[in-house]
């Protein structure tokens, strides 16, 4: 589609949890870092994010494959 100049917004944080299941309670973090781009006249066009979650590993890519004037 060719080559777009963008506005990239970039996110960090952290956010504690406690999971309730039954009567257990699990304490975690969720960790992330991304990145979200913004193309004018479009909006929306990608979102690249990783961190961790009760230990692991998550990364996510988010990308607009296709998009149409009305």
């Amino acid at each position: 589609a060719g080559t777009f100049e963008a506005l990239r917004v970039a996110v960090d944080f952290t956010l504690a949890l406690e999971v309730q299941m039954g009567d257990v309670t699990l304490p975690t973090t969720l960790t992330s870092s991304g990145s979200t781009w913004f193309v004018e006249g479009v909006g929306w066009v990608k979102s690249v994010s990783s961190g961790t979650l009760f230990d692991q590993p998550i990364e996510d890519t988010l990308v607009l494959d296709a998009f149409s004037l009305p």
